[in-house]
């Protein structure tokens, strides 16, 4: 036990001065501009070690207590969106954003949050704002991930009611069912973009593929009255 014990240590102690001989790296090279290339001087090299000797502890409290902050954030949004409180949640998911800038999840629910707002909004102006807020917050939910499928379906649904640029939607509903093939929710609102551009054998398709597919009868109902409707010639 007191072998296993020592040989902890050594591989900890020797973990331990890797980061600390990693960090004295980064801290050099952010030195080498003030010396136009020359290899930075060992008395330099020296200041900075003890630098980060001092310094290191409380950079990493720091850290940390940025780190809860950010959670504290994200926290407090979801506690606001389950209240319904969107705006409050909106100024939550902001800051958050800041401690998280690559997180998609907030740049989604800031999306969300941004068209609710927008959809209570009696200012025309303000309103146009808010809607382009949210294209802009899920595009970016989508930029890192391409595959974030609750982004794709909600910025395509943007496209659809609410920006009117159906079209600029297909190729986000097409994304959608290569990842979720019976995604019926996706299928509907394609059908509906293919009905609105008179693809109407298209539609008809994509409807009798959701009564083949849907597993909730409701919705098996609703594509076999539109596909009828269709066939008859009323769209």
């Amino acid at each position: 036990c007191l072998l296993v014990s020592a040989v902890v240590l050594v591989v900890l102690l020797s973990s331990c001065n890797k980061t600390r001989q990693n960090v004295v790296s980064k801290m050099v090279e952010l030195e080498s501009p003030e010396y136009k290339g020359q290899d930075v001087p060992e008395e330099r090299v020296k200041e900075i070690e003890e630098a980060i000797k001092r310094f290191e502890s409380i950079a990493d409290r720091t850290i940390e207590a940025n780190q809860q902050l950010g959670l504290y954030y994200k926290l407090l949004a979801v506690k606001y969106l389950d209240r319904e409180m969107y705006g409050s949640a909106l100024e939550s998911l902001e800051e958050a954003i800041f401690y998280y800038p690559e997180n998609p999840i907030l740049f989604q629910l800031g999306a969300v949050c941004s068209a609710r707002l927008a959809k209570s909004t009696i200012e025309p102006q303000k309103r146009e704002l808010y809607f382009l807020h949210a294209e802009e917050y899920y595009s970016r939910a989508i930029e890192p991930d391409a595959r974030q499928v609750d982004a794709l379906h909600g910025l395509a649904l943007l496209y659809v009611f609410e920006l009117d640029r159906p079209f600029d939607a297909e190729p986000l509903l097409d994304q959608v069912l290569r990842i979720q093939k019976k995604n019926t929710d996706a299928m509907f609102l394609q059908a509906r973009i293919y009905v609105q551009s008179r693809r109407i054998e298209e539609a008809i398709e994509l409807y009798e593929m959701i009564e083949e597919t849907a597993t909730d009868e409701f919705r098996k109902g609703e594509a076999a009255a539109n596909r009828r409707r269709l066939l008859e010639g009323v769209v």
